[in-house]
C-alpha cells in the first residue's frame, strides 16, 4: 500500500470512531477504571476494565492503556496532518533524490 493509502486508511477508522474529546477515570465505576467520550451527542460509550493490574507480571497495565486509548484519537489526527505535512513537501520536489529518500522511509514506516 502507498502511504497515502494507509493514512486514508487511517483517517477513516479515526473518522468513524466515537467521536470524543476521550477521558479517562482510575477508580470509574465499581473499582474499574473507564476510558469514556466526553462528547455532548453520545451516551455513555464507556471501555471499563479493573484498576488494578491483575496478572502483575503480565505487563498488564490497565491504566496506562487507558490513558493511552483516551489519547489515541487526537494523537493519530496530529501524527497523520504531520505525514500529509511532509508527503505534500515531498510532492512538490519529484526529482529530488532527498525527497524520494523521504517518501520511501514514510512508505517504509507504514508498510512494515
Amino acid at each position: 500500500m502507498t502511504a497515502r493509502e494507509v493514512l486514508d486508511g487511517i483517517r477513516d477508522r479515526l473518522t468513524k470512531a466515537t467521536p470524543g474529546p476521550w477521558a479517562w477515570d482510575e477508580e470509574g465505576f465499581m473499582g474499574c477504571g473507564q476510558v469514556y467520550t466526553m462528547h455532548p451527542d453520545v451516551l455513555g460509550g464507556n471501555i471499563a476494565a479493573p484498576s488494578g493490574d491483575l496478572y502483575p507480571r503480565s505487563g498488564y497495565s490497565p491504566k496506562d492503556d487507558m490513558q493511552f486509548i483516551a489519547a489515541a484519537p487526537v494523537d493519530v489526527a496530529r501524527l497523520t496532518r504531520a505525514v500529509e505535512q511532509v508527503l505534500g513537501v515531498v510532492d512538490t520536489y519529484p526529482y529530488s533524490v532527498m525527497a524520494r529518500d523521504v517518501r520511501a522511509a514514510i512508505e517504509d514506516a507504514l508498510n512494515p
